[in-house]
């Protein structure tokens, strides 16, 4: 879990401009729990949305506002793995300017 949110939060970080905003919001009930890492980021169309879950796949034209460290383009599609091997969903929501929201949801 941690790793899965460790990956969120550097993304979210990584893609915000200076003087933006990230937020981790935690909530749950009996049931379930669910993480949320948002940002105001420059947000993904479709097609990059698509490409940021899928393994080995490089966002080409997306700017990063600070310089991620050099990866193989797992972290997002790992993360998912992660949270999908504990019985739980994560889901990407993205709209272009407007930034990008990432939900994980666990059973309890």
């Amino acid at each position: 879990m941690r790793q899965a949110v460790d990956q969120l939060l550097d993304n979210a970080l990584a893609f915000t401009p200076k003087g933006g905003r990230v937020l981790l919001h935690a909530a749950g009930d009996a049931r379930e729990a669910q993480v949320v890492v948002s940002d105001n980021g420059p947000g993904m169309d479709a097609a990059a949305q698509a490409a940021a879950l899928n393994p080995f796949s490089k966002l080409g034209d997306t700017k990063a506002t600070r310089e991620p460290e050099e990866t193989l383009g797992i972290g997002l599609p790992l993360a998912r793995q992660y949270i999908e091997a504990h019985g739980g969903t994560l889901t990407l929501y993205s709209e272009t300017g407007e930034g990008t929201a990432v939900s994980i949801v666990l059973p309890r």
